[in-house]
């Protein structure tokens, strides 16, 4: 298929979230739009935001449930449910490009009615839907919504042109669990740039420039070590400093603060809101060390190599990291950080300790080795050429009207 027959084709690609911090979601429609596809995004918007967004040049379509409160969980997704479906098969693309489950379930019930050999339908699995915790529907069952998710997957993944995991280890999970062998692995590591350190955190939080700045960036929630890296500061020297940044719910925020009160650690504990996908890294760079320390709260976080373990590298940053399968693989690999027992705050606090005293000058070759991780492998140019081919394979195949 030419380039021109390309640029007509139109792609729907859709989660059912809120996809303003989803680097992920992102990274794939930049990959669509380098193929010189048409791309148009469906997603849940926060509230108080226009319903129509863009975002480097593509439009995000998206909708607030009406339904606020939880406990009206299953409503709250029948309603989204028809107002994505609606929506995308007014759009009538050519690609359905589904990011989670009932994504998934909304563009393959599309593909049936727009004409089901005409359209190419990909999942990508950016979580384990069938073995992880969630708070979607807090009165059914843990076991019976993951059933629920886990049918649906394997059903709907037989219907599928390409599926894509994130990390190497859910893959080989997902493909004994779904019983489908063509799986791509394309892991979250950014797209390259070149980083400046500028000292953003010192600056904006007025620390000394000999301020030790451990770092966690992202969602901040329940089973992601957070608990511990405050309770790790104790004992340590006062210099050594842990700033949380990234999205919460307040609730949860007052009981970190009431946590770092309680460890007597309050004045050494911040706190941030996220800052935009495309600024970063710019503020990862100006931390000392990153946290990167997902509790085995569910198999999917078990398997899983966060976004920050790869934005780490990116920045030239060292890590302190979950000795889980997918971390351990890269960090023995690149030799960029220190993996530790999450639920162990001593090994944390010897892990900070460590480089805080910065012996034999670690923290130095950490950086240079993460700085060659991310030139040589871990980035999205490298990550992204398999899923770049097989979607021009796929798309190729689509018949011309």
């Amino acid at each position: 298929m030419s380039q021109l027959d390309k640029s007509k084709l139109k792609v729907a690609i859709s989660c059912l979230c809120d996809v303003t911090y989803v680097t992920r979601f992102h990274r794939n429609v930049k990959t669509l739009k380098d193929i010189g596809l048409q791309v148009r995004c469906f997603s849940v918007k926060p509230r108080g935001t226009d319903n129509s967004r863009t975002f480097e040049g593509v439009l995000i379509d998206g909708w607030t449930r009406r339904f606020r409160h939880k406990i009206f969980g299953p409503l709250r997704q029948f309603e989204v449910v028809l107002r994505f479906l609606f929506a995308i098969i007014k759009y009538k693309p050519d690609i359905l490009y589904a990011h989670n489950v009932p994504a998934l379930l909304i563009s393959y019930i599309a593909t049936c009615l727009l004409g089901k050999g005409k359209r190419v339908l990909i999942y990508d699995a950016m979580e384990l839907e069938c073995a992880r915790i969630s708070s979607t529907y807090p009165l059914i069952p843990f076991w019976l919504r993951n059933f629920q998710k886990l049918f649906l997957e394997k059903t709907l993944t037989k219907k599928v042109d390409l599926v894509t995991s994130a990390d190497y280890a859910r893959t080989e999970f997902m493909k004994k669990r779904l019983g489908r062998n063509e799986i791509l692995t394309c892991r979250n590591v950014p797209v390259f740039k070149e980083i400046k350190s500028k000292k953003l955190l010192r600056k904006h939080l007025k620390l000394p420039e000999d301020t030790f700045v451990f770092l966690y960036q992202g969602l901040i929630g329940t089973g992601r070590g957070i608990e511990q890296g405050i309770r790790s500061l104790k004992g340590l020297p006062d210099k050594i400093v842990f700033v949380v940044m990234g999205m919460s719910a307040e609730r949860y925020i007052e009981s970190l603060i009431q946590l770092a009160e309680a460890e007597t650690v309050s004045k050494r504990v911040f706190f941030l809101p996220p800052v935009p996908s495309n600024e970063l890294l710019e503020w990862t760079a100006s931390a000392d060390v990153v946290h990167s320390l997902i509790e085995n709260a569910c198999l999917s976080y078990y398997l899983a190599a966060p976004n920050k373990l790869y934005e780490a590298a990116m920045a030239g940053v060292p890590v302190i990291a979950s000795c889980f399968p997918e971390m351990e693989a890269v960090l023995k690999k690149h030799s960029y950080g220190i993996l530790v027992a999450p639920d162990s705050v001593d090994q944390i606090r010897n892990a900070l300790l460590t480089l805080y005293k910065n012996d034999d000058s670690i923290i130095e070759k950490f950086r240079d080795n993460a700085l060659s991780a991310a030139r040589s492998e871990l980035n999205w140019e490298m990550e992204s050429r398999p899923l770049r081919k097989q979607i021009i394979e796929i798309i190729s195949k689509i018949p011309q009207s």
